[in-house]
């Protein structure tokens, strides 16, 4: 009698027969009801309002300082002479469009923690538009 409660089991085990309660819990994805799921969410969320805001402050001032730039070489006659580079120094909307394309490269390329230290270094060149 038990040999054959035993091959009963095996061919149960062998078809994975399962109860209604045993599959439940097989369906159900535990990660996405854990505090560490919704904290992983959060930390991603709060990483991508970041650099929303910084991408945002960072556009802005690009504009501003374009707006600039192209008003101070309408009011500027242009000579026709070519000027050596190293005579002049860079001016500040040259710094800040180098400074964002320089974040977006480390953006585009996966080096985002680094693309937010280099935003918060160059904060003070974004908020002096």
């Amino acid at each position: 009698m038990y040999r054959g409660l035993v091959k009963e089991e095996q061919i149960n085990l062998g078809s994975k027969t399962r109860s209604s309660s045993q599959a439940t819990l097989d369906s159900l994805d535990l990660t996405r009801y854990s505090e560490d799921g919704e904290r992983g969410v959060d930390e991603r969320v709060a990483v991508l309002e970041f650099e929303l805001r910084k991408a945002k402050e960072t556009i802005s001032a690009l504009r501003a300082n374009l707006t600039v730039a192209t008003e101070s070489e309408a009011t500027t006659p242009d000579t026709g002479s070519v000027k050596p580079l190293h005579n002049e120094s860079i001016k500040p909307h040259e710094q800040r469009a180098l400074n964002f394309l320089i974040n977006e490269y480390l953006l585009v390329h996966g080096y985002k923690l680094t693309s937010i230290t280099f935003a918060d270094e160059n904060e003070h060149q974004v908020n002096s538009c």
